[in-house]
């Protein structure tokens, strides 16, 4: 895989992080259509449809379904990535981390599969961070609703390119990512109850209670 621009160096002289198109590190394809999923066989698989991932996780457990002549590519591996259509616009990247399931397990459609060709160079974890980053949902977005659903989310991840620096700064930008959301809920939940106490006082001034400075 060759790098589709030249990094510069960095003033110690180490190479940046190297930007590669996205479909020369994985591979992608959409989820098993539903109505397939409903055909009677005797191979029994887990299913993991849009309503399974809220807030960034998958509930548990997952329905079963059944599926005749599935294709082994569709079957989920550890270190998938999901790509999902979020409601209010933009999109959902979650990695996985899939244990020996009692049975494989399957994404359905809309929800689209990523698949890294060499996961030693880019971890999922990473990957997942960075396409929900505001300059990868740009672009995913930019295509958006201008035909078939599934064209243009397609057409998007074929646009997109992902700088890859080494490992140990990937997993290090997802440590922190990680720490800054956490530290954004905590101000969010901090700013919710100064509005609230806000709130609370102007209605006690409006029934007429002395409420301190």
């Amino acid at each position: 895989m060759n790098p589709t621009t030249s990094a510069p160096h960095g003033r110690n002289g180490d190479a940046r992080a190297q930007n590669f198109k996205l479909s020369e590190l994985v591979s992608f394809f959409i989820g098993f259509p539903m109505l397939e999923a409903r055909k009677a066989t005797r191979d029994k698989v887990f299913l993991l449809e849009a309503q399974s991932i809220v807030d960034g996780a998958i509930l548990s457990p997952l329905p079963q379904a059944v599926i005749s002549n599935l294709p082994p590519q569709q079957l989920l591996q550890a270190g998938d990535v999901i790509l999902a259509a979020k409601d209010g616009g933009g999109y959902l990247a979650l990695a996985l981390a899939l244990p020996a399931p009692a049975a494989p397990t399957v994404a359905s459609a809309p929800l689209w599969v990523i698949r890294i060709h060499e996961q030693d160079r880019v971890h999922a974890a990473y990957l997942a961070w960075y396409l929900q980053t505001r300059p990868a949902q740009k672009l995913l977005c930019s295509v958006a609703g201008q035909g078939e659903a599934d064209e243009c989310t397609e057409e998007g991840l074929h646009c997109l390119h992902l700088p890859v620096p080494d490992g140990a700064t990937q997993l290090a930008i997802v440590a922190k990512a990680a720490q800054c959301k956490q530290t954004e809920a905590r101000a969010q939940a901090l700013w919710l109850q100064l509005a609230r106490n806000n709130e609370d006082g102007l209605l006690a001034m409006a029934q007429g209670i002395d409420v301190p400075d």
